[in-house]
């Protein structure tokens, strides 16, 4: 706060500054007030100085002006008898910018739905089924700057019960049964500076800072904090644009609804950090579908023909997390044909990771496909089924032929339901069931499973019920099962079984 008794010249400073830069409100003020991003320009006024021309008393010609008799002329005479004077340079103006800039938190504009994207508070509202956003257009008749805010903060408890299946010595249970009790929260601010035309040409970036509610040091990568998104995108609104960075490709196969969300302990399913085996990730055209690491970089291209039809085409290049160091080249590309009501997406991706020393040998190859069908009966229900498989070959340095016990086929079958119950309380279920198998086969004479594949599969399933407030602050409650079952040739066969519990606390902005 500035006191009273600071000078007029502080104050006067102020007012100027003040007077020099605008601050929108959200778009929806905008659309309330006018144009507040046109900026308050000081109105146009005519500074030129208008001379009548001069005028003289002189005789007009040499006859009269003999006759007359000699005088000296007087002052008034000669002050008029004088050229007119030059008019004074104008002072030299400074340059003003013509680019309205605002500074807002991203509108309920900036998260389109040229087709409903799902009952408002569910899964599918909240995501944009792979539409342009944040939607920043240009405000007034220029091209305008727009910094916009957004992000989203979420703590979450959660209680896990796990039944361990692997029995060692003395028919105990080896691990043993757990209790994991453990408070995960995680926030991310959002910041999407966009320049607009009114034409619909665009330059958008974007970042997202990430707080971790565990502050433990990740020694792999030596900082407490992470990044989401950092990319760079340019294009024209609602036809296409050009996108290079860090960022995510298109949901396509790995929608699970109100449960089984990212980085909590459901999602994790039924596993003991103590084991030697953990469960294998689920897959749901997921090789290269997350943000990338290690100087990989993302590049896509997007396409919208029509608001129902929307392209993109994911590629990945760079090094990125592998065995050995590596040179990655990945495609991924899909389509999403969204008539609000019914939504069908699809796609595929191809990708290898080869040495990067010239005469190292040995490959990594991935590939899959998947597809999801989804419908909206707005505003009462929601839901979506989902079908993929994934194929990796790892090919050995040494033999330079495909390794059977890391070589696998992954298949991913998941399906989920959303419903108003009353107002603002939903609630949901789902479930994921996930199948790894490689390519070794158990040969042994006198094994049970003579004849199969070494393999690692687990059910998921959940309930949950949610309450939302203003479309920002929500509470959920997720209640989950899980059941995981491992076999290969090493070790006994065994099964683990979870029961969890989570309640989380959600804020969007």
């Amino acid at each position: 706060m500035i006191s009273r008794r600071n000078r007029a010249g502080l104050g006067f400073a102020l007012s100027a500054a003040l007077s020099c830069f605008g601050f929108t409100r959200s778009l929806r003020a905008q659309d309330a007030s006018g144009d507040p991003l046109a900026g308050d320009s000081a109105p146009k006024t005519d500074d030129t100085t208008k001379t009548e021309p001069a005028t003289s008393d002189a005789p007009s010609s040499d006859a009269s002006a003999k006759e007359a008799p000699k005088e000296e002329p007087k002052a008034e005479e000669a002050k008029a008898a004088a050229p007119p004077p030059e008019p004074a340079a104008e002072p030299a103006k400074k340059e003003e910018s013509s680019l309205p800039v605002s500074v807002e938190r991203v509108p309920g504009s900036g998260y389109p739905a040229p087709r409903v994207r799902g009952i408002t508070g569910g899964s599918l509202w909240m995501t944009m089924h792979g539409l342009q956003w944040p939607y920043l257009p240009a405000v007034g008749e220029a091209g305008s700057l727009r910094l916009g805010f957004s992000g989203s903060v979420w703590s979450d408890g959660s209680y896990a019960r796990i039944k361990s299946g692997s029995i060692g010595a003395g028919g105990l249970p080896n691990p043993p049964h757990q209790k994991r009790l453990a408070n995960q929260s995680r926030g991310v601010l959002r910041v999407s500076p966009t320049y607009s035309m009114p034409s619909g040409w665009f330059a958008q970036g974007q970042a997202e800072f990430v707080a971790l509610g565990d502050q433990q040091l990740n020694t792999s990568v030596g900082v407490m904090g992470f990044t989401d998104d950092l990319w760079v995108r340019v294009g024209k609104w609602n036809v296409f644009d050009v996108t290079a960075g860090r960022f995510q490709g298109w949901e396509i196969a790995n929608h699970y609804g109100m449960g089984l969300d990212l980085n909590t302990l459901e999602r994790e399913g039924a596993d003991i950090p103590a084991g030697d085996y953990s469960p294998k990730d689920a897959y749901g055209l997921t090789y290269f579908w997350d943000r990338t690491d290690v100087n990989l970089g993302a590049y896509a291209v997007h396409v919208y023909p029509t608001d129902f039809v929307r392209v993109e085409l994911l590629t990945q290049l760079g090094a990125g997390k592998t065995t050995f160091p590596a040179i990655q080249t990945n495609f991924r590309p899909s389509a999403i044909l969204d008539l609000g009501f019914l939504k069908v997406k699809g796609g595929f991706e191809w990708g290898k990771a080869v040495p990067q020393a010239d005469e190292a040998k040995g490959e990594w190859k991935r590939n899959g496909y998947g597809f999801a069908l989804q419908g909206v009966f707005n505003p009462w229900v929601d839901g979506g089924v989902a079908y993929s498989r994934g194929f990796e070959d790892i090919i050995d340095p040494a033999t330079e032929l495909r390794d059977p016990n890391k070589s696998n086929t992954v298949t991913g079958i998941s399906g989920f339901i959303n419903a108003r119950a009353y107002k603002d309380l939903l609630v949901g279920g789902g479930v994921l069931y996930s199948h790894w198998v490689n390519m070794t086969t158990d040969l042994r004479p006198n094994s049970p499973h003579y004849g199969e594949h070494d393999y690692d599969q687990q059910f998921q399933t959940y309930g949950a019920i949610q309450y939302g407030l203003w479309d920002t602050f929500y509470v959920k409650f997720v209640g989950a099962y899980a059941h995981w079952r491992h076999q290969d040739r090493s070790s006994t066969p065994f099964a683990n079984t979870l029961l969890s519990g989570r309640l989380r606390l959600l804020v969007n902005f």
